[in-house]
């Protein structure tokens, strides 16, 4: 499998929590507290950065991933 396959199998992946997530009702905005529980368990910021690019890339609430990404201090 090429990386670019291997990129596309992890979006593919991720897709589907991000369609759970977004399927459900909106407590915080754009999910911010679902995707910064997501993003919270990783243990570095590069492996918080690419995660926060594969929900991106899969669809989820930009504003919700970029407040939560905030809130870790992955992005300023």
């Amino acid at each position: 499998m090429t990386n670019s396959k291997q990129v596309d199998a992890l979006i593919e992946t991720v897709a589907e929590i991000v369609e759970i997530i977004e399927g459900l009702p909106m407590t915080t905005q754009g999910h911010y507290g679902d995707y910064l529980a997501i993003l919270g368990r990783y243990k570095t910021m590069p492996e918080v950065r690419t995660m926060g690019i594969l929900l991106l890339k899969a669809g989820a609430n930009a504003k919700g991933v970029r407040g939560a990404l905030c809130a870790l201090g992955a992005m300023s």
